[in-house]
C-alpha cells in the first residue's frame, strides 16, 4: 500500500526563509556569499579550518 507524502512544516518554513533570503539578493549567489561572509566577520566568532582528509582510492575488487 503506497504511503502519501505529507509536507513537513519545519522543512516548509526552512525553504520559505531560504527563498526570502535569496530573493533579497535577486538569487545572486555571489551577493549572498558576500553578505554571509560580512555577517560572519561582524559576529566576531572564530573560524576553524580542519585539515583535508586524505582520499583512499577505491578499486572495483574492494582492495
Amino acid at each position: 500500500m503506497p504511503t502519501t507524502w505529507k509536507p513537513d512544516p519545519v522543512i516548509a518554513e526552512l525553504w520559505a526563509v531560504k527563498d526570502a533570503y535569496a530573493a533579497e539578493f535577486d538569487y545572486d549567489t555571489d551577493a549572498m556569499f558576500d553578505d554571509l561572509a560580512a555577517r560572519h566577520k561582524a559576529s566576531g566568532r572564530a573560524s576553524i579550518r580542519l585539515p583535508p582528509r586524505r582520499v583512499v582510492p577505491h578499486t572495483p575488487d574492494g582492495s
